[in-house]
């Protein structure tokens, strides 16, 4: 039931199958909803006031964690308004199976953790560069959109060197923090870490959020088919 009252039952996607926003399985596929959702920023500002514990808000995917991540969230550059009007999200709650404030397994998911930040070569720095146009290549939810840093797609106790444009993502600061607080295994579905034994260029990364690409060895992007991200596992 919403009790959003400017907003009809159904316009957004939440709502449709709400159990989607707590299944830690569909994260990559309600991600993308949620990003493309005319009311990101309000849905951002309603999970700072309740403080989830567990679900999908506005882009950011939440188990036991908020905290760390509430600077990530997106925020309504307006005051908010007066009248009796709530949230879409308030009145969703997470299946039986899931309790919101005890989250699932607690623990049980490893965290990225500090990603390694590349020091390639002048000329793959160049490469990296001109391929990010000097922005993020990330751009979540509260993105600065300019490059910060670029990050090896390889994990690693220590740096190895990038032996081509393909091994490392230009993001921002705030898309790096957010990464480093996503669970391994949903870094590696979206292509921001790469198995050990896959090949960066073949390995496609959903690049700043809309579209699945491959990032070759000659600094240039590729589109790898998939007409969107409900395509790729999740």
């Amino acid at each position: 039931m919403n009790h959003k009252s400017d907003i009809r039952p159904g316009d957004t996607p939440c709502l449709h199958h709400p159990g989607d926003w707590f299944d830690p399985k569909r994260r990559t596929f309600t991600r993308q909803q949620c990003l493309n959702c005319p009311i990101l920023r309000d849905c951002g500002q309603s999970a700072r006031h309740h403080r989830p514990s567990h679900g999908m808000w506005a882009g950011i995917w939440i188990d036991g964690d908020f905290t760390d991540k509430q600077h990530l969230l997106p925020q309504t550059t307006h005051a908010p308004s007066t009248g009796p009007k709530h949230s879409h999200r308030q009145a969703i709650t997470a299946p039986a199976t899931t309790t919101i404030g005890s989250p699932p397994h607690p623990g049980r998911r490893s965290r990225v953790g500090t990603l390694v930040i590349a020091a390639p070569t002048p000329a793959i720095a160049a490469q990296i560069t001109a391929r990010a146009s000097g922005n993020c290549e990330i751009m979540a939810p509260a993105c600065t959109y300019q490059q910060g840093a670029l990050f090896s797609r390889r994990r690693g106790a220590a740096p190895r060197p990038l032996s081509s444009p393909a091994d490392a993502i230009a993001a921002c600061p705030n898309c790096i923090e957010l990464i480093e607080h996503t669970d391994t295994p949903t870094a590696l579905d979206l292509g921001y870490l790469v198995d050990p034994r896959s090949c960066t260029s073949t390995t496609a990364m959903l690049w700043r959020q809309h579209r699945w690409v491959f990032l070759d060895t000659h600094g240039r992007i590729h589109h790898t088919g998939h007409p969107s991200i409900t395509h790729h596992a999740s």
